[in-house]
């Protein structure tokens, strides 16, 4: 797919990225684009930091990035992956770091629940996968990927942390929900006390190689 995206990641399958750190955002705090398509998303509350080259501070109360039913969010019965990198400030409850639907409608989500990392599926049935425990204050580098006939494999800083089978978890998991980003996508729930400093989706199943590529593009900035 042709983008003018960083060349360190990888690109084949990208559907949707954003990047505090983007020269090409004015940090007007009402609006933020896509770096593949141009699709918009609006800045509902989070405020625009520098910490880290730059990222969304989320203050736990109906802040969110919301993008709308955005299509290609929209996978169906294929592949996919999703990657972000944040940091938790209160670990107490349900929190959502990125979704489209789930939890009682079908979709996808990056989600925490306590201390517990997760990977979520819904395809008329809900599921969370536990990937593994994280602390407040700490940036994490964080690759779901879901291989419909195969795992939801979730990859922390580059390592592989979980393998959870999916494969009976096979319906589609399109849904007209909302692409959120720090808040449950059907409303403002599970909304984050954290910080996100960038966020990408893929059309396909990364392989461990590519997770390997993408980490390492990014470890420098966040000192991991």
């Amino acid at each position: 797919m042709a983008t003018r995206y960083s060349p360190k990641i990888v690109t084949d399958g990208l559907v949707f990225a954003i990047d505090a750190a983007s020269p090409r955002y004015s940090h007007d705090g009402v609006w933020v684009r896509d770096l593949v398509a141009g699709a918009k998303g609006a800045v509902i509350g989070p405020t625009f930091i520098t910490h880290f080259g730059g990222g969304w501070d989320f203050d736990g109360s109906d802040d969110r990035l919301n993008f709308g039913d955005l299509a290609v969010a929209n996978f169906g019965t294929g592949d996919f992956s999703a990657e972000i990198v944040f940091e938790h400030d209160d670990l107490s409850s349900w929190r959502t770091l990125m979704s489209k639907g789930a939890s009682g409608n079908e979709g996808w989500g990056l989600t925490t629940n306590g201390a517990d990392l997760l990977i979520d599926i819904d395809d008329g049935t809900n599921v969370h996968y536990t990937v593994q425990t994280i602390a407040v204050g700490t940036a994490y580098h964080f690759i779901a990927v879901w291989d419909r006939s195969a795992n939801a494999i979730g990859y922390v800083n580059g390592e592989q942390k979980s393998v959870d089978g999916i494969s009976s978890y096979s319906g589609s998991v399109s849904t007209s929900s909302n692409l959120a980003l720090g808040t449950y996508a059907a409303g403002t729930s599970w909304d984050l006390n954290g910080r996100i400093h960038l966020a990408r989706i893929y059309n396909k199943a990364l392989t461990a190689a590519e997770v390997t590529q993408n980490f390492r593009a990014v470890k420098g900035r966040f000192g991991l």
